[in-house]
């Protein structure tokens, strides 16, 4: 019989899971108030601004998707879609949000989020076994 006290043990499961969806919602409402936190609108394309949203969506999607599957079980094909869906369509509302509290809708950004977005799906897929083994 394996020892409670384990890595391993399926009592990290439940804590695993309520760390990650606070996670998740910590790093939402982050990500919503540095988007829509008025500041001097800088003209053209940063790389910097780029790397940041592609960061913040890489990390949003593999915390959604590891907060859903600690909480359900295996995630199917259609909950990786649903991610997908659900990241992108998020990314395009926040853009189209931020006009209002005087910052720039930019396409490239949206294309950032999205990028990072199927990189953190890939991520996941990757390490979820090696994660798998720990819970």
């Amino acid at each position: 019989m394996p020892d409670s006290t384990s890595i391993g043990s399926s009592r990290l499961r439940p804590a695993a899971a309520l760390f990650a969806r606070i996670a998740t919602v910590s790093l939402l409402l982050f990500m919503f108030w540095l988007t829509h936190m008025p500041i001097a609108v800088k003209a053209g394309f940063t790389l910097q601004d780029k790397v940041f949203h592609f960061t913040a969506f890489m990390t949003l999607t593999y915390l959604l998707l590891f907060s859903w599957e600690f909480s359900i079980g295996i995630l199917q094909p259609k909950h990786y879609f649903a991610v997908f869906l659900f990241c992108t369509l998020y990314g395009a509302i926040d853009e189209l949000t931020q006009t209002p509290f005087g910052r720039v809708c930019d396409f490239w950004d949206w294309l950032a989020d999205v990028v990072g977005t199927l990189v953190g799906l890939a991520l996941y897929l990757l390490l979820r076994p090696l994660v798998a083994r720990f819970f």
